[in-house]
């Protein structure tokens, strides 16, 4: 990863852009995510800076320079700055006139509560230009303590503009919290056919059969799909999620060529070769549509269901969303066609809207009274204090990432979580 350098301690280099996104999370969605909007926003002029700021329970992915995902943002050319504290998050104000919190569930407090209030923009101060673009609150399984509902909407009043990812959470702001925001589809939809082919060219072939990608995989999913190959004629590839046991992951498949170990270039070519796919990811289903691929979609509800049923009613394609991997054989037929024309009419239109919405809270000018909403915030707010158990998980968190030893971190974060709750 590139950091900020400059030969002047003085005139610190400059960004037009401030980018916060889950890009370290060990998922090929996150990071593709982040890409996509990083490249849009280059393509229209801008120099964006990504900022590097891993939670503590992802400690172990921050030491791990090796990753398909930071080696692919290296690969790349993607400026980011590791932060690894509140004060290098106040810094980055010296290097950005706009800050944007991107898409993927930022803020979803299940994920993302032990960085307090940062997906919100805390750190930024009043007067620069704060957006948000197709950020997801999630199913929020986890109710978030009072004081910090309480002070979502006051950090929110502070937005230039905001746009969210679910057609619910639009309905959400506005009842929970009185602030508007704007539908848009995830990033992944404004990347252009150049720049897909451009990353696909660096891969190899992959299978050209039926495709499957699960986040929970389990040996019931693998046998259905292995019956759905055989009744389609269609050999079969499987890209795992790289996470958990990845030996066990493969054995749940009897058939067809497994993926451990896809870099990103492999797992996007994956959907551009294949013939159909069957997943229960939302970011796999997106790039179903993306290539055009016949799909049936398992509503994966752990790790929420809202924007499954959103994304799919967005393009028409409600009756490829499924419940559990019974259903799949009656609904084999829906992976020998796609009504490609109809998707692609449907991908234009939602990708020309985001992209005048981005061009336009961009170009426009802060007004004067969300400045002095964001000044008189962060005055406000700047005497709050976070609880102990925040602080303490921090301190440890800080200690746990310069350790490189990834056995002891795995010892520590479970008793961490044990003996100082969340909450």
């Amino acid at each position: 990863m590139t950091g900020v350098s400059g030969n002047n301690r003085n005139t610190p280099p400059h960004w037009d852009i401030a980018l916060l996104e889950l890009w370290w999370s060990c998922n090929y969605g996150a990071v593709l995510t982040s890409f996509s909007l990083h490249c849009v926003l280059s393509r229209q002029g801008y120099r964006v800076l990504l900022l590097d700021h891993a939670p503590m329970t992802m400690a172990s992915h921050v030491n791990d320079p090796g990753s398909v995902f930071r080696t692919f943002f290296r690969e790349e050319g993607i400026e980011s700055i590791p932060i690894s504290s509140r004060r290098d998050a106040e810094r980055t104000n010296r290097l950005a006139d706009t800050f944007i919190a991107g898409s993927d569930q930022l803020w979803n407090y299940k994920y993302t509560h032990n960085q307090d209030m940062q997906y919100y923009l805390d750190f930024v101060d009043g007067e620069k230009r704060k957006i948000a673009y197709a950020t997801s609150l999630g199913d929020l399984p986890v109710q978030p303590p009072q004081d910090y509902l309480d002070r979502i909407p006051r950090y929110l009043d502070c937005f230039h503009a905001i746009s969210v990812r679910e057609g619910d959470s639009v309905r959400t702001l506005r009842e929970r919290y009185h602030i508007s925001a704007t539908h848009l589809v995830d990033p992944v939809f404004l990347t252009s056919m150049e720049d897909w082919n451009r990353l696909t060219q660096k891969a190899s072939p992959m299978p050209d059969g039926m495709l499957t990608y699960f986040l929970d995989i389990t040996e019931s999913y693998g046998q259905a799909c292995a019956a759905i190959s055989r009744e389609l004629a269609l050999p079969s590839a499987h890209l795992l999620d790289p996470s958990g046991d990845m030996e066990l992951k493969k054995q749940y498949f009897p058939e067809g060529r497994v993926h451990a170990a896809a870099t990103i270039y492999e797992w996007v070519r994956a959907f551009q070769d294949c013939k159909c796919v069957i997943t229960d990811s939302f970011h796999g289903t997106c790039f179903a549509i993306i290539f055009n691929k016949p799909f049936l979609c398992i509503k994966n509800a752990q790790r929420g269901a809202t924007r499954f049923t959103s994304l799919l009613k967005q393009f028409g394609l409600e009756d490829r969303l499924i419940h559990s991997h019974e259903e799949l054989p009656g609904k084999i037929h829906l992976l020998r066609f796609m009504d490609e024309d109809a998707v692609s009419l449907k991908k234009h239109s939602l990708k020309q809207r985001a992209l005048d919405w981005l061009q336009t809270n961009l170009s426009n000018p802060v007004s004067e009274e969300t400045k002095e909403k964001g000044i008189r915030c962060r005055q406000e707010l700047s005497c709050w204090r976070p609880s102990w158990k925040l602080r303490l998980r921090r301190r440890i968190s800080k200690l746990a990432r310069y350790c490189l030893n990834e056995k002891l971190q795995k010892k520590i974060f479970p008793i961490m979580g044990k003996l100082i709750p969340r909450s």
